[in-house]
């Protein structure tokens, strides 16, 4: 029985681990997504030149990236494969950019669901910490 109570201990403390970083892990991307939302709610809307893009994406689902210029300054931005194939190097696109901003998004690019995701994730990570410190202690 004594074996069983060890294993059971090991077991809880790995679980708090587990559940710390699930709770801290998307707090890491926090401050980007929020700078994202500032561009989001108060940048403006500029056409930008393609510069770089992979030559093809056809037959897969993957995420590809594009250079723009704007004012002379080159901003990377992950694209999707139909944009990638309906855009060509020197084409005029319209992105949304706040000045002394490194990221811009795409004009109807909203990055809030994404601020909730990373919440939601802490919150799971809390709930489980909650969860295996108090409650299965007393169990």
């Amino acid at each position: 029985m004594r074996k069983n109570n060890i294993k059971l201990k090991k077991l809880n403390k790995t679980e708090i681990v587990l559940s710390i970083i699930i709770m801290f892990f998307p707090l890491l991307f926090l401050k980007t997504k929020f700078q994202d939302l500032n561009i989001d709610k108060t940048g403006i809307i500029v056409p930008m030149k393609i510069v770089q893009k992979p030559y093809s994406c056809l037959g897969t689902k993957a995420k590809w990236i594009m250079k723009v210029e704007y004012q002379g300054k080159v901003y990377i931005k992950q694209i999707g494969g139909q944009f990638c194939e309906e855009h060509n190097l020197g084409d005029i696109v319209e992105m949304k950019y706040l000045e002394n901003s490194t990221t811009v998004l795409f004009p109807h690019e909203s990055v809030i669901s994404e601020i909730y995701a990373i919440f939601l994730l802490s919150f799971i990570g809390l709930s489980s910490l909650i969860y295996y410190s108090l409650i299965k202690k007393s169990l």
